[in-house]
């Protein structure tokens, strides 16, 4: 049995035999006295052990995200640390800080010098410092899901899907029959694989993914054909890269909402932030009530919105002055959140539309108190350069590749942009 050394050193009786065997000589019966390695006790145990080590050496846990941890000790001399599970990625003033870290730390566990980041978790990182960007890709791990599914000879596709196509079951673009139990399982496997690269770097499939996912239990044959477009798509895409940075810091937002255009009436929620030209934050998400008017259905998604941007705010709040930005905290204005519905902007500025109002749930209108409190600015946006708009529906290919663009998920040759194109046009 291998103990990886990073916990041993936690657990040094990690195991201890229970039985030996039971009378019939065939099942070895173990009793975990210490979480072990792969157990579901393990990474919360090992998360501890974590938190106790890197307070000792004088790392502070941030509030606002508990997987990062930061070490402030004058103007000049900081280190940020994100952990994934026992994967570090320190961001600092100077490699004497990060050496001072790694000295402390190596005191308590084993750690692997892997050098400057460029590749973490599945995902190649690359740094314009000229620029001040960092660009992420993950076209290796999209290569190994095209040849796992057999779809590395598959024609491109320019959208992850079809364009007014309703893949509710019932409609008449979904065949009623359904997937084999293996069939299944393999659907479950690939929305489980691209899950993942959209959480770290694709922002461009959350919608597809987020209406792909729902039908998990029972998925028919039209959901894999579907999802083997999403492999095209990507198969188009898999050198494109989610650029981050830049010289702008300035926290922004958009919010939309398709209202009731599926078979099930419940409208699409999409959200996204962005600092500088790219995304650092997005999500697409079915709505939890059938609203009655797009205003509403817009109003729901302002409020899911909200919620999140006061996430960022904290975060911001936290972690900038410890980088030198304190400045942009000094002045903190509120966060510029867009909406293409100016019903829904004056149902959140003004709570007096009591007669129309009256029948949405309580939780549906924190957007107001987030605006009374100064965390948030609405602001019309046009729908035509409504960025959010690609996180609720799929679009037809010209519209769906300038929204990629304006997140930040740029090909080969396109460039970088500092967020004029979002924040200038509004």
């Amino acid at each position: 049995m291998h103990i990886p050394p990073i916990l041993y050193d936690f657990h040094p009786d990690l195991v201890q035999r229970l039985n030996r065997a039971r009378s019939e000589g065939k099942i070895l019966v173990l009793r975990l006295w210490r979480p072990l390695y792969g157990t579901k006790q393990g990474g919360n145990k090992w998360y501890e052990e974590l938190c106790d080590v890197l307070t000792k050496i004088g790392l502070t846990r941030s509030n606002a995200d508990h997987s990062l941890f930061y070490y402030f000790k004058s103007p000049v001399t900081y280190c940020l640390l994100g952990v994934a599970t026992d994967d570090f990625t320190y961001v600092a003033d100077s490699n004497g800080t990060v050496s001072s870290l790694k000295g402390s730390m190596s005191k308590f566990m084993e750690l692997v010098e892997l050098g400057e980041l460029n590749w973490i978790l599945g995902i190649d990182v690359q740094r314009d410092r000229e620029a001040r960007t960092i660009s992420l890709s993950q076209s290796s791990y999209i290569s190994q899901i095209l040849e796992r599914f057999g779809m590395t000879e598959a024609r491109n596709a320019s959208t992850p899907l079809e364009p007014n196509v309703d893949l509710t079951p019932g409609s008449p673009h979904v065949s009623p029959v359904l997937l084999t139990s293996e069939e299944k399982s393999r659907y479950r496997e690939l929305v489980g694989l691209l899950m993942y690269l959209n959480v770290m770097s694709r922002p461009d499939l959350a919608q597809a993914l987020a209406v792909l996912a729902r039908f998990l239990e029972r998925p028919h044959t039209t959901h894999m054909e579907a999802l083997r477009h999403v492999l095209r798509y990507l198969k188009a895409t898999k050198d494109y890269r989610l650029t981050l940075g830049g010289r702008d810091f300035v926290l922004s937002g958009y919010s939309d909402a398709n209202w009731g255009t599926e078979l099930h009436r419940h409208s699409i929620s999409g959200y996204l932030f962005s600092v500088g030209g790219g995304v650092i934050s997005w999500s697409s998400k079915k709505q939890p009530i059938v609203t009655l008017s797009s205003t509403e259905s817009e109003y729901v998604a302002l409020t899911q919105a909200s919620k999140e941007a006061v996430w960022l705010r904290s975060l911001s709040r936290e972690i900038l002055p410890i980088v030198g930005l304190g400045a942009y905290v000094e002045d903190f204005h509120p966060t510029v959140l867009y909406c293409d519905n100016q019903g829904a902007i004056k149902l959140s500025t003004n709570p007096v539309f009591h007669a129309r109002t009256k029948h949405i749930d309580i939780q549906f209108h924190y957007v107001r108190q987030t605006i009374t409190s100064r965390d948030l600015r609405l602001i019309y946006c046009p729908t035509d350069i409504m960025v959010a708009d690609i996180l609720t529906k799929p679009l037809a290919k010209i519209k769906f590749a300038k929204f990629r663009s304006m997140m930040g998920v740029l090909g080969p040759n396109e460039e970088h942009s500092d967020g004029a194109r979002i924040e200038g046009e509004c």
